[in-house]
């Protein structure tokens, strides 16, 4: 049996649980780009990458990205 995962929005400072989300089997690893308005999760029992859209706390796509995924990375890619 597999389990679901979920990551949870919370309004702060009173942490006031706004909504869970569920992504899918064992999610590790969340990451928010600098722009903010969407969160990728690791989803590494389902081999995937699940994108929630920030706003309106709804999964907008899974990526397909091969064998256990464990770490996500955001940020400014420098070039010359």
């Amino acid at each position: 049996m597999r389990t679901r995962g979920f990551v949870a929005a919370y309004f702060l400072p009173e942490c006031k649980l706004l909504k869970t989300v569920p992504v899918g089997s064992h999610p590790e690893w969340p990451t928010i780009p600098l722009d903010g308005k969407t969160l990728y999760v690791a989803v590494a029992g389902d081999d995937a990458v699940t994108v929630v859209d920030n706003q309106t706390l709804q999964i907008v796509k899974k990526i397909a990205v091969g064998a256990v995924p464990k770490r996500n990375t955001s940020g400014i890619r420098h070039t010359e």
